[in-house]
């Protein structure tokens, strides 16, 4: 898809895909905040009681 009105097709190899960067960063945050959350229950609901 080209932008020009020149009519040739510009084919272009995506260099850096940012989408797949902030996926990438958006799961490791929601992964840390998940841990997180375990350690948190855990210590206020005691060891042993969790996930049993």
């Amino acid at each position: 898809m080209s932008r020009l009105s020149t009519g040739d097709v510009i084919v272009q190899k995506p260099g850096n895909n940012v989408y797949t960067a902030i996926a990438g960063a958006g799961f490791v945050l929601v992964l840390i905040g998940l841990i997180l959350f375990y350690l948190k229950a855990d210590a206020v609901l005691g060891a042993g009681n969790l996930l049993k």
